[in-house]
């Protein structure tokens, strides 16, 4: 009695199902159901897969169900009857080797009615049969020949997909495709579903979800893709920046899909403008549209206008006092100026080839990074000095100039950047020490009148062009990525010196992770003249803090090309961070490295001093991050080859702000 009821209720089922298909026109699977992509806070949560499915899970053959096998229950005082051969009838599209595969009875195995239970669930559970599954067992002398009936699903003969404009059908397609001359199959569809949504999140399109599937009598699956465009963006939090400062540095917007490494790096941009503290975003549905999201930038501002005044040392310009003032967002604006003088007692361990002369250094600056709301930035700044010369042996320089420098990212090539530079410069290279020059040319056997060609007066006008590669993923305290930079600068003299020249050079620098918080550094680095007659105090020179430590600056030699390379290891330092909580002191690293360098076409000063031309030397030291100022670098280096003369075979100390780039 109780299977015909079941099989009553089922038939009933099955009538009201098929009259709902026709009424419709067209099959619509039930266990598809649109799904609600979550709201986001500061970090999307990660997404379950087993809980977000648009496929409900298939309906499961409980002990208690009837399945449609014929199987007839072994009389317990009977002997136990063992499984001869299993066969299986119905499919054409799924091996039988697949199904035969899925299932746990094996031929051998002991026979019971349960077994065949777990087995054609076993079976349903593969995805690709309907519910019309039924075993027929026939008992022989030698044991049960067991007959499996499956019926397939209807096959697959397309997949249509719709809502997708950042990844393109072919792209969606080649995940699905697999599938397509298969019976449809929950169990796989629903893994392809899965595979889209981490395809598109891969991407950075984290909101983007499977929300309708459905199907045709022919076999067609149509794949409805919500994409998560942005409907709004609002901000928070900024009191004193105006909202379209924030906007500028967004390339998130209203209506365009969203994607999370896009803001990543619109976040740090934002960090970059040094107006904040604290950058967050959020998103959640859009109370316009549910389809849609809203982006939230929440901001905290940090104190951005500051007076200087200090006193300290350096090599350049040995104890110096400064004063200077600096805005980092200028009425809110998100512009930055900066104003700043300095003046010392002169040249640090220069060496006999540079005057023991006080310095003079002015400088202010002003700074659009969103011009006229694009994303181009824009510099202006001007400048002047007066000090001994570090290019010109025992003479003095004096230069005055203003410039003007544009930048841009490269919309098609991420993480590039084009500059532009356009300056005017007056350079004024005067004797310092007539006596002591002369005697230096004469021991050296060069005639002195090539001393005019290195005592330089003229106005000078240029142009650089430049264009930048940067995936660091911190530019002031690096662990991993690419900085490359190439430039050209050409320059003509206008006023007094008419010398015209172009000059190349470029550096490239790769950070690679090591172990959890230390890095390797290597770094490689070039110049040289192209075009004209390069003035001496625009040449190169090698030696010193930035170009092969250990030796004094520019005392490896000086000419109008060079090559240079490092390689640096940098680590914590043990324990630190157990010791203290402070930042400053936590970002202190010890580093080792070992840098070459050398001189190409030397100047006129090079033969003059007996410099070695190139150079090998390999030290250690310590990397801190200074609030305020950047990256410190304080280094102790010993020549690995001949040291030449005015160095040190013991080495030096060198130190300085930045990377040397």
């Amino acid at each position: 009695m109780r299977i015909n009821k079941v099989l009553i209720v089922t038939l009933l089922l099955y009538i009201m199902f098929q009259s709902a298909a026709q009424a419709e026109g067209f099959f619509n699977w039930n266990p598809f159901k649109k799904k609600q992509a979550p709201a986001v806070e500061e970090q999307l949560p990660l997404r379950d897969s087993s809980t977000e499915n648009p496929v409900q899970s298939m309906p499961r053959f409980d002990e208690g169900d009837d399945v449609q096998d014929t199987t007839a229950q072994t009389p317990s005082n009977e002997p136990v009857i063992y499984i001869k051969n299993i066969q299986i009838t119905g499919n054409s599209l799924v091996k039988t080797e697949e199904i035969l595969d899925a299932m746990s009875a094996k031929e051998g195995m002991p026979y019971t009615k349960d077994l065949v239970k777990v087995n054609l669930r076993e079976i349903y559970g593969m995805g690709y049969f309907t519910d019309k599954i039924k075993a027929v067992p026939t008992i022989t002398d030698s044991g049960v020949i067991l007959q499996i009936h499956v019926e397939e699903n209807i096959p697959i003969t397309n997949f249509v997909i719709t809502g997708n404009e950042v990844i393109s059908t072919k792209e969606i397609q080649n995940i699905v495709a697999p599938q397509i001359g298969m019976p449809q199959n929950l169990v796989t569809i629903n893994k392809a579903i899965n595979e889209i949504e981490e395809y598109y999140a891969k991407n950075g399109y984290i909101l983007a979800r499977v929300v309708n599937i459905y199907d045709k009598p022919d076999g067609t699956i149509f794949v409805e893709i919500n994409e998560g465009m942005i409907d709004e963006i609002k901000y928070s939090g900024n009191t004193k920046t105006k909202d379209r400062v924030i906007a500028n540095n967004l390339s998130v917007t209203p209506n365009t899909v969203y994607n999370d490494n896009i803001m990543q790096r619109d976040i740090m941009r934002l960090y970059n403008t040094q107006a904040f503290s604290n950058v967050k975003r959020s998103l959640t549905t859009s109370e316009k549209d549910p389809t849609k999201y809203c982006l939230t930038v929440e901001v905290e501002e940090q104190r951005t206008g500051s007076i200087s005044l200090g006193a300290g040392m350096d090599l350049t310009t040995g104890l110096f006092g400064t004063i200077g003032y600096a805005d980092k967002n200028f009425l809110g604006k998100g512009q930055q100026t900066s104003i700043s003088f300095s003046t010392g007692t002169g040249a640090m361990m220069g060496g006999d080839d540079v005057l023991d002369r006080g310095d003079f250094q002015g400088e202010a600056k002003w700074i659009e990074p969103r011009l006229l709301g694009s994303m181009t930035s824009m510099e202006v700044g001007a400048f002047g000095t007066s000090w001994a010369s570090f290019q010109v042996p025992l003479a003095t320089e004096e230069r005055y100039g203003a410039s003007i420098d544009f930048a841009r990212p490269l919309k098609k090539y991420p993480h590039m950047n084009a500059g532009l530079g356009i300056g005017v410069e007056y350079d004024h290279v005067a004797e310092g020490d007539y006596t002591r020059a002369r005697s230096m040319y004469e021991a050296a056997g060069e005639d002195f009148a090539q001393r005019a060609d290195q005592l330089t007066t003229g106005l000078f006008i240029s142009a650089s062009p430049s264009i930048i590669f940067d995936t660091r993923d911190n530019p002031t305290m690096a662990r991993n990525g690419v900085f490359a930079m190439a430039k050209l600068k050409g320059a003509m003299g206008v006023i007094g010196d008419d010398n015209k020249y172009l000059t190349a050079s470029g550096t490239i620098k790769k950070f690679i992770p090591v172990a959890k918080k230390s890095s390797l550094v290597a770094t490689a680095r070039a110049g040289g003249n192209l075009v004209g007659d390069l003035p001496e105090f625009a040449s190169y020179r090698l030696g010193g803090a930035r170009a092969v430590r250990g030796f004094k600056e520019g005392h490896v030699g000086r000419g109008y090309g060079y090559v240079s390379g490092s390689l640096e290891y940098r680590t914590p330092i043990p324990l630190l961070d157990k010791i203290t909580s402070n930042q400053v002191i936590n970002s202190i690293r010890f580093a080792t490295f070992i840098d070459a360098g050398q001189i190409i076409s030397p100047s006129v000063t090079q033969k003059i001093y007996n410099w070695p031309g190139y150079a090998i030397s390999a030290g250690v030291g310590l990397r801190f991050f200074v609030p305020g100022l950047g990256p410190l670098s304080l280094d102790y280096g010993i020549p690995l080859t001949n040291p030449g003369d005015g160095n040190s075979r013991a080495g030096q100390f060198t130190f300085f702000f930045g990377e040397a780039y």
